[in-house]
């Protein structure tokens, strides 16, 4: 069984489809075909203002640009001539900061109509602007949607203003939701007389600033934002690194690099392990209880002995009453409970100065999961089901009797079963507690 709350996904906005991948005979797709769908919400997407163009350029956290002398940033921008403008001062600061051969082009394009690829979610909305790496735009102007640096609109003709900017918010939810390095997520929209630039901020909401097309300080501000689509900085957790992506219909992949804490000869060190190769199965709520979770395609990443083969992060309010690694230490001690998910780490990342200070009462913890089984919908025959049933019913029994815990969140995204002839696989399926 699995603690995470399942999302009821709320109303479409836009049309989604299932994927299926292949994974070994024990994973994690119980959460696989659970797709968080877009629906605006006014709590959920909170807008706050930038109080003035410098309140952002402080935000953005970008070096001072006068070492840019071929930039004219007293000159106007125009609608007709933004993507040229961002593509020149694109070009401009990697010469500048960005020399190093290994670091690539960042590019601005017109890709209305066309739908990223690889979104966890199978998200099928359509930025009007994408910015990413010059290498990583395929012949046909598309790119991966954890490849995407920035994505923007235009606001659509005949649409209200408060339709436009939901739209615009759209990208950075998805944004957000595939792209789990981020904890600030770039975007912008334009419109006939103005720019707004967005922030999606992950746990918090979307921050803005319009400014209009003959204000000299929006120069300065496609500066900045651009500087942040080459380094994240603090935007991004640098646990995270994209695996090289091999052919257009391989789901994208990450490597999350752990810190593991152990105790040689009474002294605490922490050592850095790598979990490569992991594929995101689910991802939700960007913008609440920020959820990702990965699954690992060989056997899993050994931690003190045992197998991590689930990593999760989440987004959680400070001094929670639920913490889901004390819950699962709790059930396994004194001894290991068979059928109930395993915790073999667990980290807790304070969030406010990646969140540009904000205070935002929210810590991201990142647990470490052994997490076995197939999805409940996948019972191949009734008599099976009914046994796994049975056995559900005994182990939630125990967990009240015995470790004083009520699971109040029952459904099949958090049921799992091992098959009877794969059982073997994995010895502690069998393991009996004495209790």
């Amino acid at each position: 069984m699995s603690t995470e709350r399942p999302i009821t996904p709320p109303r479409k906005q836009f049309s989604h489809q299932s994927s299926s991948s292949k994974k070994g005979p024990f994973d994690a797709r119980h959460k696989l075909e659970r797709v968080q769908h877009y629906a605006y919400q006014k709590d959920t997407h909170q807008k706050t203002d930038f109080e003035n163009a410098d309140n952002l350029f402080e935000f953005l956290g970008a070096p001072t640009f006068d070492d840019l002398a071929e930039v004219d940033f007293s000159a106007t921008v125009s609608r007709s001539d933004f993507l040229r403008k961002a593509n020149s001062m694109s070009k401009s600061i990697k010469e500048e900061y960005f020399k190093e051969p290994s670091n690539r082009l960042v590019v601005f394009k017109d890709t209305e109509s066309k739908v990223p690829r690889g979104h966890v979610a199978d998200a099928e909305c359509r930025p009007n602007i994408t910015a990413a790496f010059e290498n990583d735009f395929g012949g046909d102007d598309t790119t991966f949607w954890p490849c995407i640096r920035m994505a923007g609109g235009w606001a659509s003709e005949g649409s209200t203003s408060e339709d436009q900017e939901m739209q615009a918010i759209s990208y950075l939810h998805y944004l957000l939701l595939a792209r789990p390095d981020l904890y600030i997520a770039q975007g912008m929209l334009g419109s006939e007389d103005s720019m707004m630039f967005q922030v999606g901020i992950g746990g918090f909401g979307v921050r803005r600033l319009k400014i209009g097309w003959n204000d000299k300080k929006l120069s300065k501000l496609l500066y900045a934002f651009i500087y942040r689509t080459y380094d994240p900085g603090h935007f991004a957790d640098s646990a995270y690194k994209l695996d090289p992506i091999v052919g257009e219909d391989n789901p994208p992949t990450w490597t999350i690099t752990i810190e593991v804490t152990s105790q040689v000869g009474g002294v605490t060190t922490e050592r850095p392990v790598p979990c490569p190769n992991l594929l995101p199965l689910y991802a939700s709520s960007p913008f609440e209880t920020r959820t990702h979770v990965f699954a690992t395609k060989g056997e899993g990443v050994d931690v003190d002995g045992k197998k991590l083969t689930v990593l999760k992060d989440q987004v959680c309010r400070n001094r929670n009453r639920l913490d889901e690694h004390e819950i699962l230490k709790l059930v396994h001690e004194p001894k290991r409970v068979p059928g109930v998910v395993e915790a073999v780490y667990h980290k807790t990342i304070e969030l406010s100065s990646q969140l540009g200070g904000l205070s935002v009462g929210r810590v991201k913890h990142r647990h470490g999961l052994r997490q076995l089984g197939r999805p409940f919908a996948t019972i191949p025959t009734v008599k099976e089901m009914l046994q796994v049933a049975f056995d559900l019913v005994e182990v939630l029994r125990f967990l009240r009797a015995k470790r004083n815990i009520l699971h109040r969140d029952i459904s099949i995204g958090n049921v799992m079963y091992a098959p009877p002839s794969e059982v073997k696989e994995d010895p502690d399926t069998s393991t009996q507690d004495s209790e």
